[in-house]
């Protein structure tokens, strides 16, 4: 019954989430648990482990803690499988990563994004809207996890002196190697003006 039901939601916490599957509850039960739930490190759970993709999406919608979002954005695992028709790729898509991702408007977190994420995500353009100095990039570039969230980065290196500290400290050989293009298609650039 409804009254029960809401004894046991208003008396839930972590510990519960802790001891008990979510998924023994049906998606409309779950749904209503979401409903009834404020504590933003609940929801992040339910997201976490619901079983239900409506659930997960319903929970995510009520999050508004960016730095709840950042790890969900970082660390969430469930993710749906494409194939491209007539051939083997299958493709990984981290709706609830891209979804997290796209909440959070504080470039500190989507810096910390951009550095920690394993895999580039479908909106990483996104973080491009809030990044905005060759510094930060720079940080990117250098310490990114992911090769090709480095290589995004890079494509936002404009400066000579950038260039040179890429080749100097990056442990990315392929990264050196197209820092040392820039640098000599730049000097090209400046004897040709002269």
């Amino acid at each position: 019954n409804q009254e029960s039901m809401a004894k046991m939601i208003s008396n839930l916490d972590e510990s519960f989430f802790k001891t008990h599957n979510l998924n023994v509850f049906d998606e409309n039960t779950q749904s209503m648990l979401v409903d009834s739930i404020d504590n933003q490190s609940l929801l992040a759970y339910i997201v976490d482990r619901s079983g239900f993709k409506s659930v997960q999406n319903q929970a995510l919608d009520k999050i508004t803690d960016e730095v709840i979002l950042t790890n969900i954005a970082i660390n969430d695992h469930s993710y749906d499988i494409y194939s491209n028709k007539g051939s083997s790729n299958l493709s990984f898509f981290f709706y609830n990563r891209e979804k997290a991702l796209l909440k959070i408007k504080n470039k500190v977190l989507l810096i910390k994004i951009a550095k920690e994420l394993q895999d580039i995500l479908d909106n990483m353009a996104y973080i491009t809207k809030y990044i905005d100095t060759e510094e930060e990039w720079m940080d990117i570039v250098l310490n990114a996890k992911s090769f090709y969230i480095r290589l995004l980065a890079f494509d936002n290196i404009k400066a000579e002196n950038s260039f040179k500290r890429i080749i100097d400290e990056s442990d990315d050989d392929k990264l050196k190697l197209i820092a040392s293009k820039k640098l000599i298609a730049l000097s090209r650039e400046k004897e040709s003006e002269e």
